[in-house]
């Protein structure tokens, strides 16, 4: 990226939508990788799915912390509908999506918005890596590359 500076303050605010439950034992790690992110022009929202542990009582502490946060409790529904209720308070240009038990290298909303906004893209993804205690596996191949055209 060559302005870093000017992307992460002026660039298209990206919606992020965590759907939380039951994750206590990673929720911490999960949020400090996205508000941590060298991309800053971020709105995060927390949807604690009726989690059953301590997630909804981080989730309103980190809100307390940082105003790009919003926290959405509701009765248990599943993935779906907790994405779904995240959904209906996105704002962004862009939407992401992270799990409540994964994290995010520090510069991934930055590569990603790099490549919409120097390629035209409407959609970018990025692969993904599973950590056991075996050792970790790349499940999802990370590359840059096109799928088809713009349909004018």
């Amino acid at each position: 990226m060559k302005n870093t500076e000017r992307l992460s303050n002026n660039g298209p605010l990206i919606s992020v939508l965590v759907p939380v439950y039951n994750v206590e034992n990673y929720l911490n790690c999960c949020l400090n990788s996205i508000i941590n992110q060298t991309y800053s022009n971020l709105q995060i929202i927390l949807v604690d799915d009726g989690s059953l542990d301590t997630s909804g009582r981080i989730c309103d502490a980190y809100a307390a912390t940082d105003s790009r946060i919003e926290v959405i409790h509701k009765q248990n529904g599943g993935l779906v509908t907790a994405r779904k209720a995240g959904l209906a308070l996105a704002k962004g240009e862009y939407t992401g999506f992270v799990d409540g038990d994964d994290y995010i290298e520090h510069t991934f909303y930055e590569y990603l918005a790099d490549c919409i906004i120097n390629s035209g893209a409407d959609f970018v993804h990025g692969g993904y890596r599973e950590e056991r205690i075996s050792g970790s596996r790349m499940c999802t191949p990370f590359y840059v590359g096109e799928v088809g055209g713009h349909a004018d």
